[in-house]
């Protein structure tokens, strides 16, 4: 009776932990499948990877550090008791709180599988930092040519600066250029399709009279 006893709570504490292990395991089964997409837009990507980051750190962090830090300061923050929630006030999920509470085991063990669940959560959040550390500032950058806002919207000669554009560049000829793209008509919706099209664009004499644009945005999107 007793063997049977132990068992079965070990399957409850079992059934917990993937309870608790469904939802970060299913996000990052959904990151995943976008990344391998061939279809896949880069500032898309970008766009899904900041939310779930955003999201994990709501679940972790105190609300007065995630009012004070934005994205790029969340992925160098240090993850110390000072800017963490305690670990009974972690968002873990109802369902996984509800039946931990249920559990006949002890507040100590309870608490055990807590500082587990966290300990996961913590892992997943520097996972997120060391893959977003030096991507926020650089997609900041390349949001500027997001379509369609890019056409939409005034040039900013500020974008085009090293290392995706030489010193030397004649922001003349770029705003010459701009102008011509906004009056052409375009196929691509996505910015990658866009900036394709664009790079490979041929006049009637065979020359791309956007090449300057194009070549250094085109850098941009493969760094990335």
């Amino acid at each position: 009776m007793t063997s049977f006893c132990t068992l079965n709570r070990f399957f409850k504490k079992f059934r917990a932990y993937l309870t608790f292990l469904y939802i970060p395991l299913k996000e990052l089964r959904r990151l995943t499948k976008i990344f391998q997409s061939n279809r896949g837009d880069n500032l898309k990507v970008y766009e899904e990877l900041m939310v779930s980051f955003k999201s994990l750190a709501a679940q972790i962090l105190k609300p007065a550090v995630l009012r004070e830090n934005g994205p790029e300061d969340l992925c160098k923050l240090e993850l110390t008791p000072f800017v963490l929630l305690p670990s009974d006030s972690v968002d873990m999920g109802t369902k996984f709180a509800n039946m931990l509470e249920q559990l006949k085991m002890s507040p100590d063990e309870k608490e055990m599988m807590r500082s587990r669940a966290v300990d996961f959560l913590l892992a997943l959040f520097k996972g997120f930092q060391s893959r977003l550390r030096g991507t926020v500032s650089l997609m900041k950058r390349v949001q500027k040519f997001a379509m369609p806002d890019f056409l939409n919207s005034p040039l900013d000669l500020n974008s085009f600066r090293p290392p995706f554009f030489p010193q030397d560049l004649n922001m003349a000829e770029v705003e010459s250029q701009f102008r011509q793209m906004k009056v052409r008509e375009w196929t691509a919706k996505s910015t990658d399709a866009f900036w394709l099209e664009v790079h490979s664009f041929q006049d009637i004499s065979g020359d791309n009279p956007f090449k300057i644009i194009s070549t250094g945005e085109k850098v941009y999107l493969c760094r990335y």
